[in-house]
C-alpha cells in the first residue's frame, strides 16, 4: 500500500465511521449516562528512527551493508470511548485496528543480482486499554485518579515476520489528573501523570501528558504534550545477537515500536461540532524526541459523537 492510496483510505474509512457512534474529556469525568466517542483512521510513515541515545538515523542503521531503503508505513483505525457510569466515575476503553508494513531492500550473494527488495505486513486489533476515571475534586479546579490495564490483542508469534502491533503482555497504571477551567474564558488546562507496570520482559514506565485548549460552541482545539521515561536507561537494542533465520532470508532485527524507550511528543487537534452531537475530527501527532522508537507524524481523521 502506497502512501497516496493509504491517505484516500483514510479519508474514505472516516466518511464510512461516520455511521457509528464515537469520544474524549482530559481530567474531567463524564455526567452519568454521558459519553465521548471518537473513531479516527490514521497514518504513520518513517524511513528514520532515534536510537538508543537519542540520535535520528536511518532505520537499521547499524546494518547497512545487509539492509538499505528501510521504511515503516502504518494504516490505523483507532476507537477511543469514555462513558459516564456514575456521576463521578467514567469508564473509558480504547483500541486500535493497524495495518503495519515494514520494507528494506537486502543486500546478499545468495540473491539474484546481489540485492532484493522485501515488505513485510502485519494486520490486526493492537492493545485492549481499559481505564477508570474517578473525580476526587469537581469545580473549576478538578482532580482524579485513573487506574488502567492494558491487556494485548495481538500475538508476539515467532513466525511473524511483519512489525508487530504491541508487546504481546499484559501493563498496568496507575495514574492522577488535575484540570483547571479558566471560565467565562474558553481556555482550559488539564495534565496527567503516572506510572506503568510491565509485567513482561520489559521495564517500568514513567509518563506525563499536558494539555491546554480552546473550546468554543462548534469548534474545540488543543496542543498536548506528551512524555515517557523508562525506569531503565534504554539499551543499545542492536548491540546484542541476532535472532537467526532471518525472515524471508533476511533477519529478525529489534523492533524499535515496542520496548524499553523514552519519547517526547507533541499532538495538535482540532474539533468542529455539527449540532450537539456529531463532530469531525483533525489530529497531528510529532514525535520531537526519543530513544529506541521511529521517527515521524501521524495523521488521524476522524468523527466524534458525544451526549
Amino acid at each position: 500500500m502506497n502512501r497516496i492510496n493509504a491517505l484516500q483510505w483514510m479519508f474514505v474509512i472516516a466518511a464510512i465511521l461516520s455511521a457509528f457512534q464515537l469520544i474524549y474529556a482530559g481530567a474531567w469525568t463524564q455526567k452519568k449516562q454521558s459519553y465521548y466517542l471518537k473513531v479516527a483512521s490514521g497514518y504513520h510513515y518513517a524511513t528514520t528512527e532515534f536510537d538508543h541515545l537519542g540520535n535520528e538515523r536511518n532505520i537499521l542503521a547499524d546494518f547497512s551493508d545487509t539492509f538499505q531503503n528501510t521504511e515503516y508505513e502504518e494504516f490505523s483505525i483507532k476507537s477511543y470511548f469514555e462513558y459516564g457510569l456514575f456521576s463521578r466515575i467514567t469508564v473509558i476503553a480504547e483500541v486500535p485496528f493497524k495495518i503495519a508494513t515494514s520494507s528494506r531492500t537486502e543486500i546478499s550473494n545468495y540473491f539474484e543480482g546481489g540485492r532484493r527488495d522485501t515488505s513485510h505486513t502485519t494486520s490486526g486489533f493492537g492493545d485492549l486499554k481499559l481505564q477508570g476515571r474517578w473525580g476526587i475534586l469537581d469545580g473549576p479546579v478538578v482532580f482524579s485518579l485513573q487506574p488502567g490495564v492494558k491487556i494485548p490483542l495481538y500475538s508476539t508469534s515467532t513466525e511473524q515476520t511483519g512489525p508487530r502491533l504491541g508487546t504481546g503482555d499484559v501493563d498496568f497504571d496507575a495514574g492522577a489528573l488535575f484540570g483547571a477551567s479558566f471560565a467565562p474564558s474558553p481556555l482550559y488546562f488539564s495534565s496527567e501523570g503516572g506510572y506503568r507496570f510491565r509485567t513482561g520482559p520489559l521495564h517500568d514506565e514513567v509518563y506525563l501528558n499536558a494539555e491546554i485548549g480552546l473550546s468554543f460552541e462548534k469548534t474545540f482545539f488543543k496542543a498536548e504534550f506528551r512524555g515517557l521515561k523508562n525506569t531503565t536507561t534504554p539499551p543499545d537494542v542492536y548491540g546484542g545477537p541476532i535472532e537467526l533465520p532471518l525472515p524471508g532470508g533476511g533477519g529478525a532485527v529489534p523492533d524499535r515500536l515496542f520496548g524499553d524507550q523514552d519519547f517526547i511528543k507533541l499532538v495538535g487537534e482540532g474539533v468542529y461540532k455539527f449540532g450537539n452531537r456529531w463532530g469531525i475530527s483533525g489530529e497531528v501527532i510529532h514525535t520531537l524526541a526519543g530513544k529506541n522508537i521511529i521517527t515521524g507524524t501521524t495523521f488521524q481523521l476522524g468523527v466524534v459523537m458525544l451526549r
